[in-house]
């Protein structure tokens, strides 16, 4: 399964970066910062293999980028092991929470939607 999402540390990161390692905004030039061509957002940045496993409570969902490969229980911890099929930039989110989960499937794709309990609102609208 296919996991999208956001990770706000990045962007916020990136936008640093971009505006010339924090620097203020009106001394900062990106368009002229080896910074600016090289970030981990520019066609020549490098590609990484990703695997992770993640450790993780019981009563949680670990989430990171990538397909779930395996998932098993051991000494009251959750693990999850994740891995991409194919080199990635190096930009992913490593999560954890006490999800809930709705799954569907959609012309032979698996879906799935992970989200706080409370706020299921939009959920028929998402899938």
């Amino acid at each position: 399964m296919r996991i999208l999402g956001s990770c706000v540390v990045f962007k916020i990161l990136n936008s640093a970066i971009k505006i010339g390692y924090f620097l203020a905004a009106d001394d900062a030039h990106p368009e002229d910062s080896v910074v600016a061509r090289y970030n981990v957002q520019s066609d020549a940045a490098d590609l990484v293999n990703f695997e992770t496993t993640i450790s993780t409570s019981a009563d949680q969902i670990a989430i990171a980028s990538g397909y779930l490969q395996q998932e098993w229980s051991e000494d009251n911890r959750r693990y999850f092991e994740y891995r991409t099929d194919q080199p990635i930039k190096f930009l992913f989110c490593l999560l954890s929470g006490k999800y809930a989960v709705q799954k569907e499937t959609w012309k032979g794709t698996n879906l799935a939607v992970y989200y706080h309990p409370n706020h299921q609102q939009n959920l028929a609208n998402i899938l």
